[in-house]
């Protein structure tokens, strides 16, 4: 499911980006985040798992990694 989903837009530096935070359960019992990037209009460019163990270790990681993107200059796209 999707956790998170920020988009980064500057014209004046051609950037027009995505950003989402992902936290899916496995086959054993635990949760992983995965976080995907990539320019708007386009599939992604690029994935990473960022975290995997209990859902509150994956959750708490999600959140880290989403306060680092919001620094950057993703906002929240809903």
């Amino acid at each position: 499911m999707i956790w998170w989903h920020g988009r980064r837009v500057d014209p004046a530096h051609n950037q027009f980006r995505w950003y989402s935070v992902i936290l899916q359960p496995t086959l054993w019992a635990s949760w992983e985040c995965w976080a995907l990037w990539g320019r708007m209009g386009q599939g992604p460019r690029g994935r990473k798992r960022v975290a995997s163990g209990t859902y509150d270790e994956v959750l708490h990681a999600a959140w880290q990694h989403r306060r680092r993107k919001e620094r950057r200059g993703y906002r929240e796209k809903w």
